[in-house]
């Protein structure tokens, strides 16, 4: 008998287990603590918005949630229909918009009064999870608002079979050839297809050459076949010189530019794309004029090796070190070890270099006083993503004298915050208090320390907009 008790409370574990792990955490959440997580509710608007939301839950509630005082809280349907995460059937179920009461407050039950919360189309059409067969099962809107065209021409979610398929738009209204152009999941086939533009023969809209340049996925080879643009309309040499698309070997191909419009010598430098060895080579410029310094200092490929060789700069033109010192590029903390005082007779930006989010931490650890007698900005430090948190705990009163304490507000806004400092210093440090409302919407908060603490910390309670913002997959 014992041992068939035993079986039965394990299947009864091994079943809770397995719902449980169907669930997301927000899922949970809400079933668990339907008041809330401090017991003031959840906030509904914010709640429509979490990608994280169980769309089951607005099915099964389609007028809303009722807060901790009784009162129905409508969803909100324009947050619903930019959420990421939308369920497409729901609105085909539901093509006019949900139910909500007209006055929550005089809910009584069947006498109540209600209206319809219509979807709103311009944020479908803008929603990255856009379903085109929905678009096609609704060709003409929803509620008598048709689909946003610049907002679907835009979306990169867009299935471009819609756009082969309706060629001249879509119920009426036409593609806007300037946001269509600028998709970065244009299939470049299409342009070639159709390289006069889209529409009928008595109204075609022209592909815009503007747009195409500052496409990210540009496909050059169609520069190469339309030196000279579309539609009279010729390629824009700022966006083409830093299009992240642009190969060193097509501008080696292209020296002089296109269609005799030049290349923009300050966007080339920054280039992630550019071939250092040619610029370690070509210490004097490309083509017939000097590299651009300050575009070089800003590229985020710049690399350590071409830093050392020319540390006073390249052909008597001079580093930008305010621009090193924010540049990501993993050889700024290297150059910075080897040049602690700066380059080019300029110290370094301590207060961009701080919140670098590329720099070394071990450098801030080798050198707790600072830089050549300068210290660290310690609020640039404490809202650094990069942030290496048993820093903080090493030093917890700061670095040093001179630099002062941790900054309590940037280090709870701070995106990769470990939690684990919060817990291990509830009230602060350094006579400083934790921005409970910051951490409320801080992703790294972890929803069982807001449960044991529902009157949040220090005096001051928790965002009920900020916990209803976050996903919980901690």
């Amino acid at each position: 008998m014992l041992i068939i008790l035993i079986i039965r409370k394990m299947r009864i574990i091994l079943t809770v287990n397995l719902f449980l792990s169907k669930m997301t955490s927000l899922d949970y959440l809400l079933s668990t603590y339907p008041n809330g997580l401090d017991g003031q509710g959840w906030n509904i608007k914010v709640l429509s918005s979490n990608p994280s939301l169980p769309w089951y839950k607005v099915r099964e509630n389609p007028r809303g949630l009722y807060s901790p005082l009784g009162n129905l809280q409508p969803w909100d349907t324009s947050n619903l229909s930019s959420n990421p995460s939308i369920d497409w059937k729901l609105i085909a179920d539901y093509p006019d918009g949900l139910n909500s009461l007209n006055d929550a407050s005089n809910d009584s039950g069947n006498n109540a009064n209600f209206e319809i919360q219509p979807w709103n189309v311009n944020r479908l059409s803008a929603n990255l999870s856009i379903d085109c067969n929905f678009i096609r099962q609704y060709p003409e809107g929803l509620d008598g608002e048709p689909w946003n065209m610049s907002y679907l021409s835009a979306n990169r979610s867009l299935d471009f079979s819609l756009v082969t398929d309706y060629p001249e738009g879509i119920n009426g209204y036409r593609w806007d050839m300037t946001y269509l152009s600028a998709n970065p999941s244009l299939p470049w086939n299409l342009v070639l297809q159709y390289p006069d533009g889209l529409g009928s023969q008595s109204d075609k809209r022209p592909w815009n050459t503007y747009s195409f340049s500052y496409n990210q996925n540009l496909d050059f080879s169609i520069v190469t076949k339309y030196p000279n643009g579309f539609d009279g309309q010729a390629w824009d040499m700022i966006n083409l010189s830093i299009n992240p698309s642009l190969t060193w070997q097509f501008v080696l191909q292209n020296m002089s530019g296109i269609a005799g419009n030049r290349w923009n010598i300050y966007w080339l430098c920054r280039n992630p794309n550019i071939d250092w060895q040619y610029v370690e080579d070509h210490p004097e410029g490309f083509a017939d004029r000097a590299w651009n310094v300050i575009g070089l200092s800003n590229n985020p490929s710049l690399p350590y090796q071409l830093l050392d060789k020319y540390s006073q700069g390249i052909n008597s033109r001079r580093w930008d070190v305010k621009a090193l010192s924010s540049n990501h590029s993993p050889a700024i903390s290297a150059i910075v070890r080897r040049y602690p005082q700066g380059l080019c007779s300029q110290s370094w930006s301590m207060e961009l270099l701080s919140s670098n989010p590329g720099l070394d931490f071990n450098l801030v650890r080798e050198n707790p006083e600072g830089l050549d007698g300068n210290p660290w900005s310690m609020y640039g430090l404490s809202s650094n993503p990069s942030l290496d948190w048993t820093l903080v705990s090493e030093f917890p009163d700061g670095l040093s004298e001179r630099s002062g304490p941790w900054d309590l507000p940037s280090l709870s806004n701070n995106p990769s915050l470990d939690f684990n400092l919060v817990r291990k210093y509830p009230n602060g440090f350094d006579q400083q208090m934790w921005d409970v409302s910051a951490l409320s919407y801080n992703q790294q908060l972890d929803w069982r320390f807001v449960v044991d603490n529902p009157q949040g910390l220090n005096g001051q309670q928790w965002d009920s907009s900020g916990l209803s913002s976050k996903t919980y997959d901690k």
